[in-house]
């Protein structure tokens, strides 16, 4: 084939889908810029409390629901779901009391919003493209 049949040959293509990041690949890219590496323990931990304590409570408390209602003692399972729920919310003040000062200290508050108006613009357009398909 020559040169001119392949540019026409790609003209009928369609073009690349760009995907967005999503929530998960912005909390990611949080997690680089906060330069997981040079962490200490402590501040491990407690950032993984801030991270984790919703999926756990939220999470903990469903799995403990759907146990409540094919038990046999549902009272006890809505207590133990409570108990989760509350211990997510313990695991969020002890992550803010292990690494508040510290970690607010580590990040640059001017990166984490560009980061989020990069995300905001890509689903933006993403959506354009899926408005412009249909």
């Amino acid at each position: 084939m020559n040169h001119q049949s392949d540019i026409q040959a790609g003209q009928g293509a369609q073009k690349p889908y760009r995907v967005s990041p999503g929530f998960c690949g912005f909390v990611a890219h949080v997690l680089l810029l906060s330069q997981w590496s040079r962490l200490t323990g402590w501040l491990r931990l407690g950032y993984l409390f801030l991270l984790l304590n919703v999926p756990f409570g939220y999470g903990g408390a469903a799995v403990c629901g759907l146990v409540a209602a094919k038990s046999s003692c549902p009272r006890f399972w809505g207590a133990m779901s409570l108990l989760v729920y509350a211990a997510s919310w313990g695991m969020l003040l002890s992550g803010a009391a292990i690494c508040g000062q510290a970690l607010s200290n580590r990040f640059a508050w001017r990166s984490i919003r560009r980061s989020w108006r990069a995300w905001r613009r890509l689903r933006r357009i993403r959506e354009q493209e899926k408005g412009s398909e249909a």
